[in-house]
């Protein structure tokens, strides 16, 4: 077995004393004084020696553990590959290791906070589970009353928790503002049917007013389309809605749909194909989402308002690893970034062609 390099080995090779490579490799201040020049050569030397710091003796040194638990809304699949991704590359870069509780029901969610109670943790990252039962809420404020940081990500249940997520009013703004600009003037909105729930389905109803005030304010037809949320996480709803599309005449049917969640767009979208109808040519989409983002697998002519996943998982993470940061508290929001590959077609160039 391979022995793991130390702070003397790294001493024994750069030629000084243990102290100075422990002071080379700290961003802390010391009294002990060395050039930049040796401060930099040791950490090289480091770095080609893949040194890493022993986390539990640094831990048992400063009070922290070095562990952050995340606990994500299996409801939530489509993206946790890639969050996972973007927070593992944070927190590593940090030194810091994550600890992920599955959950999918606030019995199961329960258990495994208090479970996390051994394990000491520096803070937690959790995509929380609601349900019309209600929610653990109580159960992370007595984290924070004991100290412990707690960050909701992309989806809110209390307001005493720090926030960090998308901006789902301006995103749902931009979404019509963006078929205006294209000339769309009949928009069909595909959402869930929690939007009528300004609480349990808080950012979709954000989504869905501000889009309407939207449309009204530019003078638009908005359509809505509701879709109930299906009982297995694993089915693509939305047949249903495409049909209705489908069933319209080609001058009562909307121009262009977009939706808050792109895993619905992909049933209608499969619906009106079948239906002989040609995308963009003849209906444009807008995805909002930040689920689903194998666009080219599964909808090669989806146009995207795409969250800045990186930035928004990495300001999550900030709030647990530099909680006196001044932007460490409170609730962040981030606004989304229409796709450079732009599908969406204008209305004056249907025309020209008919």
């Amino acid at each position: 077995m391979k022995k793991n390099i130390t702070i003397k080995d790294i001493a024994r090779i750069a030629g000084v004393s243990p102290a100075v490579v422990s002071v080379a490799l700290s961003d802390k201040s010391s009294s002990t004084r060395m050039s930049e020049k040796t401060r930099e050569q040791i950490r090289a030397i480091a770095r080609q020696q893949n040194y890493r710091p022993n986390i539990a003796a640094r831990g048992f040194q400063k009070g922290k553990s070095y562990l952050i638990g995340v606990f994500l809304n299996c409801s939530s699949s489509y993206i946790l590959m890639r969050l996972l991704e973007e927070l593992h590359d944070c927190c590593y870069e940090q030194n810091y290791d994550i600890i992920l509780y599955p959950t999918s029901t606030l019995e199961l969610e329960k258990r495994s906070l208090e479970s996390s109670r051994s394990r000491n943790l520096d803070g937690i990252i959790t995509i929380p589970v609601a349900t019309e039962e209600g929610n653990n809420a109580g159960s992370y404020h007595q984290f924070l009353e004991d100290g412990i940081p707690v960050v909701q990500l992309f989806y809110s249940i209390s307001e005493k928790l720090d926030f960090v997520g998308r901006d789902y009013v301006e995103t749902g703004r931009e979404a019509v503002r963006i078929l205006y600009q294209h000339g769309h003037r009949k928009i069909g909105l595909v959402i869930y049917d929690i939007y009528r729930d300004p609480e349990l389905g808080r950012n979709s109803n954000d989504f869905y007013k501000a889009a309407k005030e939207e449309a009204e304010k530019l003078k638009m037809e908005l359509l809505t389309y509701s879709v109930e949320v299906p009982a297995e996480l694993d089915n693509f709803p939305g047949q249903e809605e495409g049909e209705k599309i489908l069933a319209l005449p080609s001058s009562e049917r909307p121009t262009a749909l977009f939706s808050n969640s792109n895993t619905l767009l992909y049933k209608v979208y499969g619906v009106l194909l079948q239906g002989g109808l040609k995308i963009p040519e003849d209906i444009s989409l807008l995805g909002c989402g930040q689920d689903l983002n194998q666009k080219r697998t599964l909808l090669p002519d989806l146009s995207l308002l795409i969250p800045p996943m990186r930035e928004i998982v990495r300001a999550a993470a900030s709030r647990i690893i530099f909680p006196d940061a001044l932007e460490s508290k409170g609730i962040s929001l981030f606004k989304s970034v229409f796709s450079n590959d732009c599908t969406i077609k204008n209305i004056s160039d249907r025309r020209s062609k008919k």
